[in-house]
């Protein structure tokens, strides 16, 4: 019996041991090469190379891995090179570059793993050319890339269920320029954070940010600091979905893009602060959207379209002066529109066209009635083929132009309020072949 036990006792030790194991590399220099191999449970392998022109190479298959890969060079450029491939569940892969032209790339197949790309400077340099990657296959992955400098790319892929996605992409001591951001996931609950430039520095200039999402309960937030910058988020097959696009800092000419397909309950938000900017959405299927533009800064265009989306709503606010905003809502019933152009808004306009379908709202307001106006003001509402909508025009200051056009349908209203001080006011309300409709125009 204890020759049992014994022998017993001495298996487990060596299942133990064979699963433990600790595997480190460290390599001085230039143009070396680290490879690590490791299978079974509990290892731990750990590449620190410094220098240039580095390779760094580990493949563990198990659980409960750890990997960890370190490539320092200081002062010139690193040119580096780690790559980590792990096969299992709950498993840790970390890389940390310095300086630039250094690429990774992290490969994880299974569930609950954990990847990390940290690429920095040691702040003598700008760190520049830097691409990080990381390709997640399974359930409740977490990728995180973090990257300073110019001229970068992150890489993220995820698919199945309660992946998340965060890189966040800075300058190194100043403003950034040309960094690009990709995060792909497929499958539920997925979540992606892009965040490129920072707050309180010089503002970046030409960044991009990708994000697309197939599923349900997505999100995804991208938030740019900086001017030239591009922000685009598609999300499809899914409900309950949000997409919120952020570009902050006073920038201009910056494109923000949301495109959401099917389901219901999905909510999309773009806000801008600067000048020459441009916002679009699109939402097609399905019901309960809602779609939320802000633009503060003149010379701005925001557009928002909704295809066959029943209960859905529009707000676009702007302020500024040489805004445009337009709404397209066709074929919905019992939906929104509103479109607000409210302080500083001279030779601003806005349209709204409601095609097919019933029940709807359309509302224009520009200026504030007695407290704030502008000048040369446009706006135009379409209610094409309706029975049940209103339309609704509001403008203050001087020398405006409004006209609202319900044709064909039947129980429709129409009113027009212009008011203000040596004003030269427009309003038309045509209501041809709709029965039962009524018409308000007010001037003062």
């Amino acid at each position: 019996m204890k020759k049992l036990l014994f022998s017993l006792a001495l298996s487990a030790l060596t299942i133990v041991a064979f699963a433990q194991n600790n595997a480190t590399v460290n390599q001085t220099g230039a143009t070396h090469t680290g490879t690590v191999n490791q299978t079974g449970d509990l290892n731990t392998a750990t590449v620190d190379q410094a220098g240039s022109v580095q390779q760094a190479f580990v493949d563990q298959n198990g659980i409960n891995n750890m990997a960890e890969v370190k490539q320092d060079q200081y002062i010139v450029e690193g040119n580096n090179l780690a790559d980590v491939d792990q096969l299992g569940d709950n498993n840790e892969a970390y890389v940390d570059q310095t300086e630039s032209f250094n690429r990774a790339f992290i490969n994880q197949a299974g569930n609950d793993n954990y990847a990390k790309i940290d690429q920095n400077t040691n702040d003598q340099w700008r760190e520049e050319y830097n691409l990080g990657v990381v390709e997640q296959t399974g359930n409740d992955h977490e990728a995180t890339i973090t990257q300073d400098g110019d001229y970068l790319g992150a890489w993220v892929y995820q698919s199945n269920m309660n992946n998340t996605a965060t890189v966040t992409q800075e300058g190194a001591n100043n403003a950034s320029f040309s960094q690009v951001a990709m995060v792909n996931q497929s499958g539920t609950d997925g979540v992606a954070t892009v965040l490129q430039g920072e707050d309180g520095v010089t503002p970046g200039l030409g960044n991009a940010a990708l994000v697309t999402q197939t599923g349900m309960e997505e999100s995804a937030m991208v938030e740019q600091y900086g001017s030239g910058s591009a922000a685009l988020v598609g999300q499809v097959d899914g409900e309950k979905n949000s997409a919120v696009i952020k570009q902050r800092s006073g920038s201009e000419l910056n494109v923000a893009a949301i495109g959401q397909q099917g389901g219901y309950s999905n909510y999309t938000q773009i806000r801008q602060s600067g000048k020459t900017s441009w916002a679009a959405v699109g939402q097609a299927g399905g019901e309960d959207a809602y779609a939320l533009v802000i633009q503060a800064g003149d010379d701005n265009q925001a557009l928002v379209g909704q295809l066959m989306v029943l209960d859905s709503k529009v707000t676009i606010q702007q302020v500024g002066d040489a805004n445009f905003a337009g709404v397209a809502q066709v074929m919905e019933a019992n939906s929104e529109a509103y479109v607000w152009q409210r302080w500083g808004v001279d030779n601003s306009a806005a349209g709204i066209l409601q095609y097919m379908g019933s029940d709807n709202d359309a509302t224009i307001y520009q200026g504030i009635q007695g407290v704030a106006g502008g000048d040369n003001l446009e706006a135009q509402i379409n209610q094409t083929m309706q029975s049940g909508s209103t339309g609704f025009i509001q403008q203050s200051g001087n020398d405006h132009y409004g006209i609202i056009n319900q044709n064909i349908g039947s129980g429709n209203n129409a009113t027009i309020d212009q008011s203000g001080t040596s004003a030269v006011h427009n309003g038309y309300i045509n209501q041809n072949f709709s029965t039962g409709s009524t018409a308000t125009v007010t001037q003062n």
